[in-house]
């Protein structure tokens, strides 16, 4: 599947903030964690699963989205601000609460030039990519993808940078 890992589309998701035309390197992003998506609190492969970085359509369900504001594939995260850790704490809770017995975490949090900066040395250029992706409802909301040409094997090495760059947390409490 092919799909837009352009960092520089203002017209992408107009709600997003703060601001639609890039996530800028100076900026935080953090993923929200709950017991479904990651071990006691902390980043793990289960935190970004390679097929949503790769936008890889599952066996069952719907296909990822390229390019619908606040619902676009890839592994989601918010970007601070506008999110707080007030509002993380929140949303980590409402996503918890969606699913039975599902508990909530905090967040990771991540710098965006750190992901920017991560490299392989089996391909050319930037292979972690940041995109706006918010809604009227959420414009922080933003995703995480990599290089649509990445094979899935060295794509998991890439994944292995990714939870070291999560290393800052906001807890529940």
């Amino acid at each position: 599947m092919t799909y837009s890992i352009s960092e520089n589309d203002p017209t992408r998701c107009p709600h997003s903030l703060p601001t639609s035309e890039r996530v800028a390197c100076t900026e935080v992003v953090a993923r929200l964690l709950h017991s479904t998506n990651s071990n006691e609190g902390r980043p793990s492969e289960k935190t970004f699963p390679t097929g949503e970085l790769l936008l890889i359509p599952p066996r069952n369900g719907a296909t990822p989205q390229d390019h619908a504001c606040g619902d676009s594939g890839g592994v989601s995260v918010q970007r601070v601000p506008p999110s707080d850790e007030d509002d993380l704490r929140r949303r980590c809770g409402e996503i918890a609460g969606r699913k039975q017995g599902r508990t909530p975490h905090g967040a990771a949090l991540a710098r965006v030039q750190e992901l920017r900066e991560i490299r392989v040395d089996q391909m050319d250029g930037q292979v972690v990519f940041i995109l706006p992706d918010g809604s009227a409802a959420d414009p922080g909301h933003s995703v995480i993808r990599v290089r649509p040409d990445i094979p899935e094997g060295l794509c998991k090495k890439v994944r292995e940078r990714i939870i070291k760059a999560f290393k800052d947390a906001v807890s529940m409490v």
